[in-house]
């Protein structure tokens, strides 16, 4: 009876201990599962930034999103010290983190911090007003044509009485004031131009074509153009900046595919001793085989596809080995040669039928 509560005792750890090390087992699996990575590139000018996907076991599974950046001053510049903003930005997808990158904003001249300090004081002398109901004292106030201006074009009556930090409506003047400097945004253009192109060991720059609202834009004059990334096979930027009479940037991508490998070779006819086969393997280097007008790109490799058993071949070095005993004759060996490619060539392969003549 002892020995029967014994046995039974034993099977009940037995089975929980079975369970504790199935657990672990499942959830492990359930995050091994969903293993992937992301990687976030921003745009040269922090206008917007794209999140990629790439889970571990799916080479062709990816998610992509590309989110908008919002901007906001975090330490006001002056005349004496540099300022910071900071660019975020907010995916919908879940499995992409918010993004934030702070940038330095240059010190402010004397002339331009004088003006900012102006600009407060209009804001204060505006609120004032405001909070009277006294919207006919613009001018009383000595605000003048350009500063109305500002005002009515950022909404910032109403927003003015609400607002609890008066230095965001001061960046709302400098923005605006800036946007009234009879410069227009080239965001909204239309581009196009840009198209793939293939590696040719140089610079690709590809001329873009900027419409917008109907008129051709010039290069130079209107946009200047600088380029990245864009000598080696991959994903190039383009990057345009208005000029002139234009303000605000544009960028575009475009893919700079693998070129074509170069690799060409033909066939010659090898020959061999029969003499020397009745005492041991002969062994001829590639060279005897095949003429190579270019190795092409990458690393070469070797492959006999069809031929006498007795006729074998290198796959790295194309060394041709002829087993003792062959009798004498012409034999045809059909061999590929690979050239693997690189980062900026694709693989090539040529099929030729060489010759081994045993005299």
């Amino acid at each position: 009876m002892r020995r029967s509560k014994m046995t039974g005792v034993v099977a009940l750890l037995l089975s929980l201990l079975l369970v504790v090390m199935l657990i672990p087992s499942a959830a492990f699996a359930e995050e091994a599962s969903e293993d992937y990575k992301v990687k976030y590139i921003w745009a040269e000018d922090n206008s917007f930034v794209e999140a990629e996907l790439y889970y571990q076991d799916c080479e062709v599974c990816e998610e992509s999103e590309e989110a908008q950046t919002t901007y906001q001053v975090k330490v006001r510049p002056t005349s004496v010290e540099e300022g910071v903003g900071i660019y975020s930005a907010r995916f919908k997808n879940t499995k992409f983190e918010n993004q934030t990158k702070e940038v330095t904003i240059e010190k402010l001249t004397e002339k331009e911090e004088e003006e900012r300090n102006r600009s407060f004081n209009y804001l204060k002398t505006l609120i004032t007003l405001v909070n009277k109901e006294d919207h006919t004292s613009y001018k009383r106030a000595g605000v003048d044509a350009l500063e109305r201006a500002i005002i009515i074009a950022q909404s910032n009556v109403g927003r003015a009485v609400k607002a609890e930090n008066i230095n965001v409506l001061i960046d709302d003047i400098l923005s605006a004031r800036n946007n009234l400097q009879q410069k227009t945004s080239i965001a909204g253009a239309k581009v196009s131009g840009i198209k793939a192109a293939e590696y040719m060991g140089k610079p690709i720059m590809p001329e873009p074509v900027i419409v917008l609202s109907g008129k051709v834009l010039k290069a130079g004059y209107d946009y200047s153009v600088q380029y990245t990334d864009n000598v080696e096979a991959g994903t190039a930027y383009v990057l345009i900046k208005g000029t002139g009479d234009y303000t605000g940037s544009i960028t575009r991508r475009f893919d700079l595919k693998k070129a074509a490998n170069t690799l060409k070779v033909s066939a010659k006819t090898a020959r061999v001793k029969r003499s020397r086969l009745k005492k041991r393997n002969q062994k001829l280097s590639i060279l005897k085989a095949i003429t190579v007008h270019d190795r092409g790109q990458g690393t070469l490799r070797f492959t006999k596809v069809k031929g006498s058993r007795k006729i074998k071949v290198n796959k790295k070095t194309g060394q041709i080995t002829v087993k003792k005993g062959l009798r004498k004759g012409t034999y045809k060996v059909k061999l590929k040669v690979l050239a693997k490619g690189n980062a900026n060539y694709k693989s090539l392969g040529e099929v030729v039928t060489v010759k081994i003549r045993v005299k």
